[in-house]
């Protein structure tokens, strides 16, 4: 299927409503790094947009946003879905955060469910692949997409009331897209303020939207059909809409700050049609986010920063197939995070240590009952990563340690010790050369629907099945890099190898379908056009 290119894109951006003056531009600063340096001063492969080139590559979509990085991807399902693809890895092998915590919405567990970020409110996005995705998970082995909004403010403001606003349109679509921030303060008092609001009609094409002789090859329920209902020139069902806002407020002082905001984003999108003549699919999306922040600086003797995150996240999405709902999946979240950022042990020495937690409830469901049955998700990590400079190279060493309990109604519970590790240098040859070298081990425990499965999914045309015999998964990196910076040039070349052994993927059986009009398994050579493939 071959997308057209948008005629039109056009952008309005309304001007600051204050102004500063003698800017000076400085390095890029990597918060998602477990100290915040320069990217210029880290040994880790990563991807940084902010500033006007994050504002003209802002997209419908995460995935259509970054598609134009070096190693990433977008992995489409309308125009309304589109998710990270980083050296061939997505879903649970790519981390989506907001403001370095995880966005806890069902987006890594089918190709069909749009993640509960939307790139128009970003005010920088962090993509870090190897070594450093052990901060945030052991799962990412593909690598991390940190979407940072500011919606609890870091620092003061000198100015009661700015802000800005964006508008955009774009052809391919019909897509009209407005945002608008506020953010100011007095004294210790900061305040952060946005909206958005998106509309999308369907996606035009070159051609049919459909090869029907690839899907009946593909497909063999297809050939039931004599004629697939096509359109010509654009994609039916792919429209969407989207809006969504944040509140948010802190104090700000010496000593360290305190915040909180609560973020709310909706979504309604369609799944583009199949051809067989059913009722199209469209998902009904709501999140609702609550955030909490904290930092004490030199909070006791060997302590330099001391940070706390929390967040608790409700999150649901309904499928519906024409006005009828069919799948829903519930997903309420907490999540805490504790960084203690030590004093040198040693001489050039820099260190963090912390801890995290993540408690889930889960479940997926529709009217003839469970898909995935109802689970309570409990996973605790501690991380370490220390470094240490040593002439002209700087050496690293992390490791992450993780529990991961799964408790399933009507089931027996399973467990996991994912165990993770990386070692990396950097080593500054000269002001313009640098070679870096890093190794990571790390270790993914199971998914819930990869483990416990077992229902018809609306969205995908799909029956699905899980193994709840699955074991971790077990992967080793290897990175390495080389950048050049001169005035006149600069160049970043990254090499990396990937062994992963016991690799969880979906695949279709060849031996049976599902017929969804006598809610029975039958032969592949059955052919019916109520049959769906069965993916396990």
């Amino acid at each position: 299927m071959k997308y057209s290119k948008p005629a039109i894109l056009l952008l309005f951006f309304v001007a600051p409503l204050y102004a500063e003056e003698n800017i000076q531009k400085l390095d890029d600063m990597i918060i998602s790094t477990p100290f915040v340096e320069s990217r210029e001063d880290s040994a880790h492969p990563m991807t940084v947009l902010s500033g006007d080139e994050l504002r003209t590559k802002v997209g419908s979509t995460l995935g259509e946003m970054l598609q134009n990085e070096l190693g990433i991807a977008n992995q489409s399902f309308g125009s309304g879905v589109g998710i990270p693809v980083i050296r061939g890895q997505s879903g649970s092998r790519v981390k989506v955060m907001q403001n370095s915590l995880s966005n806890n919405d069902v987006s890594s567990l089918s190709p069909d469910h749009a993640t509960g970020v939307d790139p128009i409110i970003a005010e920088r996005i962090e993509i870090l692949r190897g070594p450093s995705t052990l901060l945030y998970g052991s799962g990412a082995m593909g690598g991390m997409v940190n979407v940072i909004d500011n919606r609890i403010p870091e620092k003061k403001f000198d100015k009661i009331i700015g802000g800005a606003g964006e508008q955009r349109y774009d052809s391919a679509t019909d897509e009209t897209s407005s945002a608008l921030k506020l953010e100011g303060g007095k004294g210790h008092f900061a305040y952060h303020v946005d909206g958005f609001y998106r509309d999308a009609g369907n996606t035009r094409v070159d051609g049919m939207s459909i090869d029907e002789t690839a899907v009946r090859k593909q497909d063999p329920s297809f050939n039931s059909i004599d004629k697939l209902q096509n359109t010509d020139g654009f994609i039916d069902n792919t429209q969407n809409r989207a809006r969504g806002g944040s509140v948010g407020m802190s104090m700000v002082g010496d000593n360290g700050l305190i915040g909180a905001a609560i973020n709310q984003n909706e979504k309604n999108y369609g799944i583009p049609v199949d051809g067989k003549g059913d009722a199209p699919v469209h998902i009904e999306m709501r999140q609702t986010k609550y955030d909490f922040k904290s930092q004490l600086n030199s909070p006791f003797a060997f302590a330099e920063k001391l940070k706390l995150k929390f967040g608790y996240t409700d999150y649901q999405h309904t499928e519906f197939e024409g006005h009828v709902a069919g799948t829903t999946f519930l997903n309420q979240s907490y999540e805490s995070r504790l960084e203690l950022e030590h004093l040198p042990f040693l001489k050039n020495n820099k260190g963090v240590l912390g801890f995290q937690s993540t408690n889930s409830q889960f479940q997926a469901l529709d009217s003839a009952g469970s898909i995935v049955p109802k689970s309570d998700i409990n996973t605790y990590g501690i991380f370490n990563v220390e470094s240490l400079k040593v002439g002209n190279v700087t050496y690293e060493i992390g490791g992450r340690t993780e529990s991961t309990t799964i408790n399933p109604e009507g089931r027996n519970e399973v467990s996991y010790i994912p165990l993770s590790g990386s070692a990396s240098a950097l080593w500054q040859i000269s002001h313009t050369h640098q070679v870096n070298l890093a190794f990571t081990h790390s270790q993914r425990a199971p998914q819930i629907q990869e483990l416990f499965s077992n229902g018809f999914h609306d969205a995908t045309h799909s029956y699905e099945l899980g193994n709840v015999n699955l074991k971790k998964e077990l992967s080793n990196n290897l990175d390495f890099g080389y950048r050049f910076d001169a005035s006149w040039m600069q160049t970043d070349i990254n090499l990396f190898y990937n062994r992963i052994s016991n690799y969880i993927y979906q695949q279709r059986l060849a031996s049976q379908l599902f017929n969804a009009d006598t809610e029975a398994f039958v032969a592949s050579t059955y052919y019916c056009a109520g049959c769906f493939p069965l993916l396990h």
